[in-house]
């Protein structure tokens, strides 16, 4: 059994952007948050440590939308693309919630 261990840095502004929004949630949305349907895509770096300096493994590359009315919740579509020892690995439709 193999156990994958890294970080993925999502960075919204800068000078050097990974994530950048290509949705908006629609303007008369009547959702909690308000941010329901709001979209990123996405190509963050994956590190050994949590410092963004950490040495590169791979890159988290997909995209991600706010996907409850009610909660904060994302829907992730990404692939993990490693630079060394592993294969390119698919991870599909995985929901994370805050609740």
């Amino acid at each position: 059994m193999s156990h994958l261990h890294f970080y993925f840095h999502d960075i919204l502004s800068g000078k050097n952007p990974t994530a950048v929004k290509i949705i908006n949630e629609p303007p008369d949305s009547k959702s909690s948050s308000g941010l329901f349907g709001r979209t990123y895509i996405m190509d963050d770096a994956l590190t050994e440590g949590q410092e963004p300096t950490s040495k590169i493994v791979g890159r988290a590359q997909g995209f991600y939308s706010l996907a409850a009315q009610n909660d904060v919740a994302l829907l992730m579509v990404l692939n993990f693309v490693f630079i060394e020892g592993v294969a390119s690995v698919f991870l599909g439709g995985i929901q994370f919630s805050t609740t």
